[in-house]
């Protein structure tokens, strides 16, 4: 008895350490970049107004990202706002109170709209998800109220969501409160980076018999294609600028 005990106690101890370990090492794989290519640099000289399209989300629930695409016009994934209907907007200090407008069926996405918040706006790719593909993930995880960037590849398009839905996979590391935060790539074409994708999800691995699961450093975003639907949604009932309705075509 002394002895399955002892060996209970071990394992327990041994799972508290691993269980530890693991949430520092996501937490510490966040903070790493890596800024050694040409597209990590250029987006290094210019970062003020890229960080401005992505602002924080919180409401009585919990808290999100989302990308500013148009004046007051905010995407973010649908699970950070379903069912609230007050959303606090902070766009670099400034305070915004923002309302759900547009929910897609069957995906993971939103829009809302927040009077006052002001370009610069995301500008939409065109970009469909070419494998290794250096993407830009942005977003405010973990509350702690601190924008995070994290630098990756494109490695393909999963469809294994819930519904069968597309998600394009990416090595960008992301956490809590990053879900709804905006997923970039320079394009070389137009000399600027380009909104690619809405973050929603981190695959888990689940260990059952400790009813615990383990984060793995890759990224699933909402398709391109699915985030303009939602756009051009909205456009129909409301009035939207012309260069954004390019961006739609």
């Amino acid at each position: 008895m002394s002895f399955k005990k002892t060996a209970a106690a071990a394992a327990s101890s041994v799972f508290h350490i691993l269980a530890v370990a693991a949430v520092v090492m996501a937490i510490l794989h966040i903070f790493v970049l890596s800024v050694d290519d040409t597209r990590a640099s250029q987006w290094a000289a210019n970062p003020s107004s890229m960080r401005a399209t992505v602002v924080s989300l919180k409401h009585e629930r919990g808290s999100g990202s989302g990308v500013v695409v148009a004046p007051g016009v905010i995407l973010t994934a649908k699970h950070v706002v379903d069912g609230i209907e007050k959303i606090q907007v902070d766009q670099l200090g400034n305070k915004y109170t923002a309302t759900l407008i547009v929910e897609a069926e069957g995906n993971d996405i939103a829009l809302i709209v927040a009077p006052g918040v002001a370009c610069p706006c995301a500008h939409l790719s065109t970009f469909e998800g070419r494998v290794d593909d250096e993407v830009v993930a942005i977003g405010w995880p973990l509350s702690l109220g601190v924008q995070i960037l994290t630098y990756g590849h494109v490695q393909g398009v999963w469809s294994g969501g819930a519904a069968g839905e597309p998600r394009l996979v990416a090595t960008t590391n992301i956490a809590p409160g990053n879900s709804g935060g905006g997923l970039f790539r320079f394009s070389e074409a137009n000399g600027r980076w380009e909104l690619a994708g809405i973050t929603v999800a981190v695959p888990t691995i689940p260990l059952t018999e400790w009813s615990f699961t383990i984060a793995t450093y890759v990224t699933l975003s909402i398709l391109i294609g699915d985030v303009k639907a939602i756009v051009a949604e909205y456009c129909k009932t409301d009035m939207c600028s012309q260069e954004l309705l390019d961006e739609l075509r």
